[in-house]
């Protein structure tokens, strides 16, 4: 493949990278990653600035036990998200959590004091 033909790839995958959700940030001088139990990321990194609950809708497909068809069914799911506050040099960072695991690593703007 010509380097021509590579560019507009690398560029492509690098703007996804930053957008995307991340698997791991540190706190201090530790790392929190995606999978982490919801007790060690507060040893880690302390109490976080807020938390709340948020409650997210996902579709099972099911089949129906009297007709046989296929249905979808949606299930509510329970995410405590918490926010980290590093200051105005380091991001703050979202952090959702399922059933006491860490689920979701989403880095935002730049903190404040």
């Amino acid at each position: 493949m010509s380097a021509w033909l590579q560019l507009p790839i690398l560029v492509v995958s690098f703007v996804v990278l930053l957008v995307s959700e991340t698997e791991a940030f540190y706190c201090g001088a530790r790392v929190v990653s995606v999978g982490d139990p919801q007790v060690s990321v507060q040893r880690k990194c302390g109490d976080p600035d807020t938390t709340e609950w948020r409650i997210t809708y996902r579709a099972l497909p099911t089949q129906d036990p009297y007709s046989g068809d296929w249905v979808t069914v949606y299930t509510p799911v329970a995410i405590e998200v918490w926010l980290y506050n590093f200051g105005p040099q380091r991001f703050m960072e979202e952090l959702s959590f399922e059933s006491g695991r860490l689920v979701s690593i989403q880095p935002l703007g730049y903190g404040y004091e």
